[in-house]
């Protein structure tokens, strides 16, 4: 709807006034030359303002999220766009415009990153260019320590801040460790990817850290999407675990986040939001069915890594070396427990066409 309303009002381009179908036809004049001949208080606008300047940014930022979970692209990036983004990010009249620049810069990262490797947000999409992974993450790294460069040292403190930041180096990090991994590389190799994993796990036990923080009150302010991207976070570690050479995974690097605990504390924050937000408590609203299923995903994937910790001690050899689990079932289970498009309007609507 937000997209809709933007692309109706015509925000995402430059305003033209130019001729308008009755009045082009009627009269035969263009309306602003008109409003100045005839005196007009209001001449036809030729300027954005401030505000239809944050609405667009905030719409492409909303049409972003929904494309990293769908896959679906609502809103394509326009030159003018950018040029609402400068005008913001150049002259902002609150500290609310340096936070909408920095989402929105976070946005087109991360933008770039489902196009170029979607399994990074939606787990089973195919993983495009393999062995550019590195090149890729490289470059990406390169745009967030532009964006980063650019933010007062205060806002770095802004817990909204530190989400998208976070969050964006995480799937930076991600795509790299997603290139393909010769089982019998170097030492120095091995070694770099090892680092490489703890710098991702580290990241990602900062930004459930951080995102954990908000009171109930906040979260229950929050978009859904918001959640979701503590989810694939989550979920990053639960598949790095499951498909991770099994001398890493018998490492003391697997503590540095706690999948179980994580999920837990989600859960008990969602169950307070509805409280602490004035809203019914009858079990059946949908930050108490989150919670719920929080709860799901913690089974899933502690049963998983169960069996996976049993079948590796067995045969000795990582998930990720054994021809017949390529592409891993159960990597899927979280968009099992978290389909949110049961109902068939909301598939026409969002889903592409198949």
């Amino acid at each position: 709807m937000a997209t809709t309303l933007a692309y109706n009002l015509k925000l995402d381009s430059h305003p033209d006034p130019g001729l308008t179908g009755f009045q082009a036809l009627a009269y035969g004049f263009h309306p602003s030359s008109a409003s100045a001949r005839y005196g007009d208080e209001n001449p036809a606008q030729s300027k954005r303002t401030d505000e239809e300047r944050r609405s667009i940014l905030a719409c492409f930022c909303l049409s972003s999220s929904i494309y990293h979970k769908l896959g679906t692209q609502l809103m394509q990036w326009t030159p003018h766009m950018e040029n609402c983004l400068r005008h913001v990010e150049d002259f902002p009249a609150c500290e609310n415009d340096e936070v909408l620049v920095i989402q929105t810069k976070c946005a087109r990262i991360l933008d770039s990153i489902c196009a170029t490797s979607s399994s990074s947000f939606r787990g089973s999409g195919p993983v495009m260019f393999p062995s550019m992974h590195a090149p890729m993450a490289k470059a990406f790294k390169g745009h967030l320590d532009e964006v980063q460069s650019r933010v007062r040292p205060q806002l770095l403190e802004k817990r909204l801040v530190k989400y998208w930041l976070l969050l964006t180096n995480i799937m930076i990090l991600d795509i790299e460790l997603q290139g393909p991994v010769d089982p019998t590389s170097s030492a120095d190799l091995l070694f770099g990817r090892a680092q490489l994993l703890q710098s991702c796990l580290t990241a990602i036990s900062h930004f459930v850290e951080n995102f954990l923080s908000f009171t109930p009150q906040e979260h229950g302010g929050l978009h859904v999407h918001y959640w979701l991207n503590f989810i694939r976070c989550l979920r990053i570690v639960y598949r790095l675990r499951l498909a991770e050479n099994s001398a890493v995974n018998g490492s003391i690097v697997w503590k540095t986040v706690d999948l179980a605990d994580s999920l837990q504390r989600g859960a008990n924050i969602w169950r307070t939001v509805p409280v602490a937000m004035g809203l019914g408590v009858d079990g059946r609203n949908t930050h108490t069915m989150f919670a719920e299923n929080l709860l799901r995903i913690k089974s899933i994937w502690g049963e998983a890594l169960e069996q996976a910790e049993t079948r590796r001690a067995g045969d000795g050899t990582s998930l990720e070396m054994r021809p017949d689990m390529s592409q891993p079932a159960f990597l899927d289970d979280m968009d099992a427990a978290f389909d949110f498009f049961d109902d068939a309007w909301m598939a026409d609507v969002f889903l592409p066409a198949r």
